[in-house]
């Protein structure tokens, strides 16, 4: 992963054994990052077919992807729904040299939610940005409601419909998997399963 200022790479290694949360903020710099970070959200990019970019609801973290995602699902499992906030989480795996990040203010934080599973977030509003396993770090898994341009892929299915939330109920005819989808169907890059 690039960043264009903030955290630094070497700390986004997987490895936190001391504390479930790290402070990220540091410096670093890539060549004129405020080229594009004075510009209103949707105008950083020529939009080009593999180029997204999001942000966090406060737009003080954003970030660029310059490759298309993977496939995704929506997960029902309890850790993305809360982490989420909602029903269920859509993820998609981008390679972390393909990701730029932009966080001059050093508001990324990181939080384990369980052994080797990072979650990164924005410590001003809270967004979730990203998710990364240790075991995977070249992946990361962005939170697609971070994305703010258009983005049309279609989720290929539901997973750990077993933990989904009772008031939940899942319409449409996409496959639904107790836990993890059938690796026919989706494999849900950068995760636990893969």
């Amino acid at each position: 992963m690039k960043t264009a200022c903030g955290s630094k790479p070497s700390q986004w290694a997987g490895n936190s054994s001391d504390a479930a949360r790290r402070d990220l903020a540091g410096t670093c710099s890539l060549a004129s990052p405020q080229s594009w970070s004075d510009l209103p959200r949707g105008q950083w990019l020529r939009m080009e077919k593999g180029m997204y970019e999001g942000s966090c609801l406060c737009g003080q973290i954003r970030y660029q992807i310059d490759s298309e995602v993977s496939d995704f699902g929506y997960c029902h499992c309890r850790s993305c729904r809360k982490a989420s906030g909602s029903a269920f989480a859509a993820n998609a795996a981008v390679d972390r040299e393909r990701f730029t990040l932009f966080d001059p203010a050093g508001l990324l934080r990181e939080y384990e939610s369980s052994p080797g599973k990072f979650r990164a977030f924005c410590s001003s509003c809270g967004s979730p940005i990203f998710a990364y396993v240790a075991r995977s770090k070249h992946l990361i898994r962005v939170r697609l409601g971070t994305l703010d341009t258009p983005f049309t892929k279609e989720a290929k299915a539901h997973f750990f419909v077993a933990d989904k939330a009772p008031w939940h109920r899942i319409h449409g005819d996409l496959p639904q998997f107790d836990e993890w989808p059938s690796k026919e169907v989706l494999v849900p890059a950068g995760s636990r399963q893969r």
